[in-house]
């Protein structure tokens, strides 16, 4: 079995535990012409493709699953199969590291993002560490769940699901909502748990690395001037 077979499983027997979206299982694996392929559980819904004019029901059943996702906690970062973890107090030098490989193995010859980077170390090592880790969706997205009876049936794309801090989620999420569509999903996210209090100070530099990421945001200064949604 591949690394990226194990990863998914043992991902995906992690995020089971959590009670939140429903995941699917991996029934078999299999291998035709070399390629492997996983064989997972079928759940019924229909793939989600945007949140903005949702129900107020949908959103605030989304916002109640992701808090319940990010009710597991912890005090290091990394992949959710052991190997690749460090202690959170390395986080924000580690996405200064990471910044400077995607600039330079991506060829950024873009000045402004160049120009930039330097702030960018400035301001994220003024960050405190992050209290806490949890499921994090890197690249997170509506495409990654399926729909069923006006709520999300479950979450199918846990290939990118990692472990740190869930502010994350939340500064990525921005991109994807209108202000009423975060109102309802924070209403929900509040039935099970408060929001961070530190989006405010992680925003710009978490938003930093998901433009460099290519997951959200474009480099003509809309990343850093679209609008906050949570609070």
């Amino acid at each position: 079995m591949s690394r990226v077979d194990e990863y998914i499983e043992t991902v995906n027997e992690q995020l089971k535990k959590t009670d939140s979206f429903a995941i699917p299982a991996v029934i078999r694996k299999q291998q035709v012409d070399e390629r492997r392929f996983l064989v997972m559980e079928k759940i019924e819904g229909q793939q989600v493709t945007s949140f903005i004019g949702r129900s107020p029901e949908f959103l605030m059943d989304y916002g109640r699953q992701l808090a319940k996702l990010h009710q597991f906690q912890a005090d290091y970062f990394g992949t959710v199969q052991e190997g690749k973890r460090a202690n959170l107090s390395e986080f924000h030098q580690t996405l200064i590291s990471t910044a400077e490989k995607l600039i330079d193995r991506y060829d950024m010859h873009s000045k402004k993002i160049r120009e930039y980077f330097p702030v960018f170390k400035e301001k994220i090592r003024n960050l405190e560490s992050p209290a806490f880790a949890s499921f994090i969706l890197i690249d997170i997205d509506p495409s990654q769940y399926v729909e069923k009876n006006g709520v999300i049936s479950g979450l199918v794309d846990t290939e990118a699901v990692a472990i740190g801090p869930r502010e994350y989620d939340f500064i990525a999420l921005e991109y994807l909502l209108t202000e009423r569509e975060a109102l309802f999903i924070q209403q929900g996210y509040e039935d099970i748990s408060n929001l961070p209090k530190n989006l405010d100070a992680v925003r710009e530099c978490y938003r930093f690395i998901c433009l460099l990421l290519d997951i959200h945001g474009t480099w003509d200064h809309q990343w850093i001037r679209h609008p906050v949604r949570f609070f």
